[in-house]
Formats: C-alpha cells, structure tokens, sequence
C-alpha cells in the first residue's frame, strides 16, 4: 500500500496536456452548438457548466479529504469501490493513487466519461432509479461511495422529478448493503438542500444519522453494512 499523498503528488500523476486539450475540445464544441443553435438544448447541462469540472486542484484537495475521513490513506491492504454517481471520476482516481481499486457509475455523459480515460478510472453510464437495483455487476466492494450526489435530487436531469422520499433512500441504502463484502461500508455525502439543511424531509436526516457509525459536522455519514440489512 502506498503512504498517503499531498494534493501535488496526485494533480502530477495526470497527464496535463491530455486533461487540458480535452478542456479545450469541449469549449470548442459547446461554441460550435451555440453559434449553429442559440436554442439548442441537446447538450447535457452539465456539460453547459463545464469549466468548473476542469478545475483538478480544487476537485482533488476535495475528494482527498473523503478518502481521508475514510481512512484510505492509511489502509493496510487494497480496497474495492464503488462511487455512485462519480462524475469524471476524480475521487476514484484519487483511491487508485493511494493503492485501491473501483468503479464509478453516473448518467451517459461524454464529456464525463472522456475525463475518466485520461484519469484511469473505470466509469460506467448508468442512472440510479427509484426502486431499482444497482445492475448486477456491481457487487463485492469494500466501498460503496455517493459523493455530492444529485441523482435524489429535483435539479437532476429531469426538474419535474419528484425528490426522493424516505422509502426511496431506505432501498437505496438496502440494496447498496447487499453489494458490500463483509465488514463493508457506505460512505454518504448528499447535495445540502438547502443551507443547513441536507434534506426537504428531516426524516431521510434522522435515517442517516442512526444507521451511521460516524457523522461529520460537514454531512458525511460512514454507515456499515450490518446498520442497514
């Protein structure tokens, strides 16, 4: 296992040039889209907000910091995980630079998927559904991470989408359980509703708060497997 790494050392282990020409690709093609179409709605808009996700200093310092809350960097043997909705895959690539080893899933992005070639990391298109598994590759992690995530949210994809409810998350979390190894953990970072406040349901709050073995101040919840079989 490797030791644990600063920002610099993981932000050299990506090939710059390769990261930048595909952020340039991307800005010529949504000016391209722009310039033929004003009211073209074809691209996904995350890929209309795309700039910010080029920003790899910034996305590193973050998602060290989860792997650090989850003792990653110190770990004594490889672990296996899953991010659910990884975006570009930039907290994988951070796991797989401290020794460890995943998968990401996330909606059927281009640009997303492009960015996790350069970085390494294996990304599956995928969206996650209300009261539907996982598919069923997705089993035997140490790890099963949702970082940021949107997919409960109305912002996401669809605004007319209803939120996910408490029933929802309580599937989710089931079904994410039964993919876990023995002694196998969850690692929950939603999206704030609002500010201070995770959830427009206090009740989806008060599920993470007693399946979880460690809250943060910040919102994560580490949730073994046992809590929620």
């Amino acid at each position: 296992m490797k030791n644990d790494l600063s920002v610099e050392e993981i932000l050299s282990s990506v090939n710059d040039a390769d990261w930048r020409s595909l952020e340039q690709q991307i800005a010529s093609d949504l000016q391209d889209v722009i310039v033929s179409d004003p009211k073209n709605r074809a691209m996904d808009r995350l890929e209309k907000n795309y700039s910010k996700y080029f920003d790899l200093e910034t996305w590193i310092r973050y998602h060290l910091r989860h792997a650090r809350l989850m003792d990653l960097h110190s770990s004594n043997r490889p672990r296996r995980i899953l991010d659910v909705g990884c975006g570009s895959g930039i907290f994988l690539h951070v796991c797989k630079a401290l020794g460890h080893a995943g998968v990401g899933i996330d909606v059927n992005s281009d640009m997303y998927q492009r960015m996790a070639e350069i970085l390494g990391v294996e990304y599956v298109p995928g969206l996650v559904v209300p009261f539907e598994p996982l598919d069923e590759r997705f089993r035997g992690f140490d790890w099963i991470t949702a970082i940021a995530i949107k997919f409960d949210r109305r912002d996401f994809a669809n605004r007319d989408a209803t939120p996910w409810a408490l029933e929802e998350w309580k599937f989710f979390l089931r079904d994410c359980a039964q993919r876990l190894n023995e002694g196998g953990k969850l690692y929950i970072k939603p999206n704030f509703f609002k500010l201070n406040t995770l959830f427009e349901d206090p009740a989806i709050t008060r599920l993470l708060e007693n399946v979880a073995s460690v809250q943060t101040p910040t919102g994560e919840f580490i949730i073994p497997r046992e809590a929620v079989l």
